[in-house]
């Protein structure tokens, strides 16, 4: 089972967009947990908001995965976004790596995103972008 709802996840999440958002429905549960650096949310409402308020004027979004570890009932998943949004970064490609931890029964029942808050969105943001993107730097070393 568990193959099977991971194929399905990966196939939703590489199409999903503004306009299929609906179609979660299929794969999480009722009351899913989600969680990332933005936010920790509670149930498929809930979610769905959160994700047309996320796509809402982007103008390009795919993800690409690498393969998924497999347990009984968890999975995670290692990959990739790029994406475009007009206010950021002057609409030029944005690309973020990251992992989702999933735990499941039929559906998915928590749904963990990890990535880099700052390269997705504060390094890309007109006049703070700058400052982050120095800051940075200069923790590196």
């Amino acid at each position: 089972m568990s193959a099977v709802l991971i194929d399905h996840f990966l196939t939703m999440w590489r199409r999903l967009d503004g306009a299929t958002i609906n179609q979660i429905d299929a794969l999480y549960a009722p009351d899913i947990h989600f969680a990332d650096p933005f936010v920790q949310l509670d149930g498929i409402a809930a979610l769905k908001r959160y994700l047309r308020h996320s796509y809402d004027g982007v103008a390009q979004v795919e993800f690409s995965f690498e393969s998924p570890l497999l347990g009984a009932d968890e999975a995670a998943v290692r990959w990739q976004l790029s994406f475009r949004h007009p206010r950021l970064r002057g609409g030029d490609l944005i690309e973020v790596p990251g992992i989702t931890h999933l735990y499941f029964s039929d559906k998915v029942t928590h749904h963990v995103d990890y990535y880099d808050a700052g390269a997705l969105l504060y390094e890309n943001v007109p006049l703070i972008g700058g400052a982050v993107r120095l800051l940075k730097r200069r923790l590196q070393g």
